[in-house]
């Protein structure tokens, strides 16, 4: 038999303030060649609920395009210390700006310091990568 439902569990759910979990990492889906956002009824946003995120090889694509490589995808997690911090780091251009997915359970690579190298790596499988932002994980 079904339980009831409870409004008032059902209010206190809904009112409960979010938590914010420092292990979560985001993958945002930004338009490729466009600079608005993707909408709820995009075809690699609705690919993306039901197949999963995939890299580039996975999804047949060259990897010109976009942030991701051709191996990897492209994570940001909120390391700021500071609100003000946040401003150039690649966890508050991402979530500002565009819809994000959170990602838990995962073990990725945090970037390095970006170099003259980025463009040589983002094709390849070598597990050294860059960024220009501190907060950005592959």
């Amino acid at each position: 038999m079904e339980e009831k439902l409870n409004i008032n569990k059902l209010i206190e759910k809904v009112e409960t303030p979010a938590i914010r979990n420092l292990e979560w990492y985001y993958h945002s889906l930004i338009k490729i060649g466009h600079s608005e956002t993707l909408s709820m009824n995009d075809e690699s946003l609705i690919s993306i609920l039901k197949e999963g995120i995939k890299c580039n090889k996975l999804l047949k694509r060259s990897g010109k395009g976009g942030s991701n490589g051709r191996y990897y995808i492209s994570l940001s997690k909120n390391v700021a210390l500071h609100d003000r911090d946040n401003r150039e780091t690649a966890f508050y251009k991402f979530l500002k700006n565009y819809i994000s997915i959170i990602i838990d359970d995962i073990n990725p690579i945090r970037c390095g310091k970006y170099s003259r190298l980025k463009g040589l790596l983002n094709n390849t499988k070598y597990t050294g990568r860059t960024s220009s932002y501190y907060d950005e994980y592959q």
